[in-house]
């Protein structure tokens, strides 16, 4: 980068900055978990990883499993290759069904799962007018003779 209208010392700050600029930019999501009224989400940082290296797995007892790995690859000063296997037991109350995933452009993998919608425990009874009086229908029990 050269600026010759800016003096020595901003040119200077200017290099002390960059380090930092690329840091602030590749913040580390890690993982987290959250479990809101509409759907629980997972978010993991897979900025390592190309999609095709990634498998989402949803089991019979509730667990989703996301793996990645990929194979040796010159990272640096030398060769890495990684790998990891995360497990989240989905609450009970959430559509299995309906896991979703979405990766965005920055390497954070979402895995989503609705909540489900739970239908009320009653019905309403419609109220039926008889437009006789109560006495007059036999409601004690008694016969009308």
């Amino acid at each position: 980068m050269f600026y010759p209208a800016l003096s020595h010392d901003f040119r200077y700050f200017l290099r002390l900055l960059k380090p930092w600029r690329t840091v602030l930019a590749h913040h580390d999501v890690e993982s987290s978990v959250r479990f809101g009224k509409e759907k629980f989400q997972a978010d993991l940082d897979v900025q390592n990883f190309k999609p095709e290296n990634l498998k989402i797995r949803v089991t019979e007892d509730n667990v989703i499993t996301v793996e990645g790995k990929h194979e040796e690859k010159q990272d640096g000063d030398g060769y890495v290759s990684r790998h990891f296997v995360r497990r989240f037991v989905l609450p009970k109350g959430h559509d299995m069904t309906k896991v979703e995933s979405r990766l965005s452009s920055d390497g954070v993998l979402t895995v989503s799962a609705p909540r489900v919608v739970e239908e009320e425990v009653g019905k309403e009874i419609p109220i039926a007018k008889t437009g006789k009086p109560y006495w007059g229908d036999g409601a004690k029990g008694e016969e009308k003779k």
